[in-house]
C-alpha cells in the first residue's frame, strides 16, 4: 500500500515538474505586442454614464405586459447630471461588511 502511495506521489511530481517545464517554454517563445500594434483611444466615448431614478406609482398587478404596454415603467433618464451620482473615494463606506466604513 505504501509503495502504491509512493509511485502515485512520485508520478505526481514529475507531471508538475513537466508542466512547469511546458509552460516555461511556451512562455519564452511569447513575444509582446508592439508599440504600434497596442489599442488606441477612441476619438469619441464609447459609452455614456446615466443615473436613473424609480418610476413614481406602482406597477400593475397580475396583468401581463408587453413593450408597448410599459410606458411609464421603463427606465429613463432624470437629466440630472454628474452631481447626482453617488460620492466615491478614500473616507465614502459603501456600508457592506468589508467596506471599510466606520459601521456602526
Amino acid at each position: 500500500m505504501i509503495f502504491v502511495m509512493l509511485v502515485i506521489g512520485i508520478f505526481l511530481v514529475a507531471m508538475l515538474t513537466a508542466a512547469m517545464w511546458w509552460d516555461s517554454r511556451r512562455r519564452d517563445e511569447f513575444v509582446p505586442p508592439r508599440a504600434d500594434e497596442q489599442p488606441h483611444q477612441p476619438d469619441h466615448r464609447e459609452h455614456i454614464e446615466e443615473v436613473r431614478e424609480e418610476d413614481e406609482g406602482t406597477f400593475p398587478p397580475g396583468e401581463r405586459l408587453l413593450p408597448y404596454n410599459m410606458k411609464a415603467f421603463s427606465s429613463h433618464s432624470t437629466g440630472k447630471g454628474r452631481e447626482a451620482r453617488p460620492k466615491h473615494g478614500k473616507n465614502v463606506g459603501g456600508g457592506a461588511f468589508g467596506s471599510g466604513g466606520l459601521g456602526g
